[in-house]
């Protein structure tokens, strides 16, 4: 596997992002997985990719999905994508979200 195109400081920036949403402090989330607070820094600064275990544990913690974290490196998942677009619908008036439905039918016939 060429590893060269896997950017791991986005993956430490989404993995922070996560932490700060979930309202946790690094000290907490490494408890919670288990491992030190120097590493949760390490991972979130990039400087270290976390193990699978590790890995496995921050996103059960977070409660996010892998493609995720990983957004940049692989193609995401039908659960993502449903979920970002019920996150497009969220908040849209009754009239926004058949004016959307409408478009999201014409561009694919386009594509």
């Amino acid at each position: 596997m060429n590893t060269d195109c896997i950017d791991y400081r986005d993956i430490g920036i989404r993995i922070r992002k996560a932490r700060k949403a979930a309202g946790m402090s690094q000290e907490r989330l490494a408890e919670a997985v288990g491992v030190g607070t120097t590493h949760i820094s390490h991972i979130e600064t990039g400087k270290v990719l976390p193990s699978l275990s590790v890995f496995i544990g921050l996103l059960n913690v977070l409660q996010v999905s892998a493609d995720e974290i990983v957004a940049g490196n692989v193609e995401k998942s039908e659960p993502q994508l449903m979920k970002e677009v019920q996150e497009v619908f969220c908040g849209c008036t009754p009239e926004q979200r058949r004016k959307l439905i409408r478009l999201l039918y014409a561009v694919k016939e386009i594509l």
